[in-house]
């Protein structure tokens, strides 16, 4: 009989009982899941809301072309565009080195283009039509821009 008592006692010492099992491998999962939401979230979500951007930025765009070209309402579909993707749209019709505001809807709080002077708006069309008519520029979002003065350009 003892040594019944015996075995039971040391194969419940050896094994871990179902229970048991399953609650480590349900917090072993969790913890993969939380460790992996995490990477993602530090590692790559600045990638993909930029890519989400720039993919809003690009249809726009190519709308907006489409209304210049199409004698549409480009006033309306300027600020359609505008308030839908949170952006500051402004459209020029440049002659030679001169730069001519067709239209503009400024409706997020921190933009560039608020900044920008007529040098630096030929400068990036110029730039612009040196690499196959599309430009993309990222500029830094920084204090100056939630400060906007409409007397002050900082990128002279």
């Amino acid at each position: 009989m003892k040594n019944r008592k015996e075995k039971r006692q040391s194969s419940s010492r050896r094994t871990i009982g179902i229970r048991a099992r399953l609650f480590l491998y349900l917090i072993s999962f969790t913890a993969v899941v939380l460790l992996l939401l995490w990477l993602f979230q530090v590692c790559l979500l600045d990638v993909f809301y930029e890519e989400v951007k720039y993919s809003e930025l690009d249809n726009a765009a190519e709308d907006l072309a489409y209304f210049l070209d199409n004698e549409g309402n480009l006033d309306d579909a300027v600020y359609d565009y505008a308030s839908r993707y949170n952006l500051c749209i402004s459209v020029y019709r440049i002659d030679g080195g001169h730069a001519e505001e067709l239209v503009n809807s400024h409706v997020a709080g921190a933009c560039a283009v608020h900044l920008l002077s007529d040098s630096d708006r030929t400068d990036l069309y110029d730039r612009a039509c040196l690499n196959g008519g599309t430009l993309s520029v990222k500029y830094p979002v920084v204090k100056q821009f939630y400060e906007w003065d409409p007397d002050r350009v900082p990128f002279e």
